[in-house]
């Protein structure tokens, strides 16, 4: 249902610890009857320069890197997202820090050494922020004592993904960026 979540526009803001982090923080509205347990825990963040745009999924990544061509997982130690609850018609904010640079690994791309090939990726104005975010109607606290590969099942299955773009705002002038 993407009616789930009501998803507010994205406030940008220097990080009050003095690096060059910014912090991105929107409001998420429950929007149906029942309580929503949400993701608050970004799994991936990309940026599209050309558009300004910044990609962040707050949900598993849904390819397994061991289905990826080339890549041999030796070990798997899957963690659990933060969650924040949501009753019917709550409000709550979720936030991450982006850094000047994102360091982004293309699984695709052919690689210097025996690594994988990271490109350095600077990150500018934002204006618009795509976002996927996991809700469930229930926590994923006790999937915990599970081995390794159920946890994963889960973390990819159990939650519904809610996405959407919303404008970036900077809060140093006000105005979307």
């Amino acid at each position: 249902m993407p009616d789930e979540l009501e998803i507010g526009v994205a406030q940008v803001h220097p990080a009050q610890d003095g690096s060059d982090d910014r912090i991105v923080t929107f409001q998420v509205t429950n929007a149906t009857g029942n309580r929503l347990h949400v993701w608050a825990t970004p799994r991936a963040i990309t940026y599209d320069a050309g558009s300004k745009t910044l990609n962040v999924r707050f949900a598993e990544n849904p390819v397994a890197l061991s289905d990826a061509p080339d890549i041999d997982v030796i070990s798997a130690h899957p963690r659990l997202p933060a969650e924040t609850v949501l009753e019917p018609g709550q409000s709550a904010p979720l936030q991450l820090r982006v850094p000047p640079t994102l360091h982004t690994v293309d699984l695709g791309a052919p690689s210097g050494g025996l690594g994988l090939a990271v490109a350095d990726v600077p990150v500018a104005d934002i204006d618009r922020v795509n976002l996927e975010i996991a809700v469930s109607d229930t926590s994923l606290s006790d999937i915990g004592d599970q081995p390794p590969e159920a946890i994963i099942h889960q973390l990819r299955t159990q939650p519904r993904i809610v996405a959407g773009t919303v404008d970036a705002t900077s809060q140093e002038s006000g105005e979307t960026s």
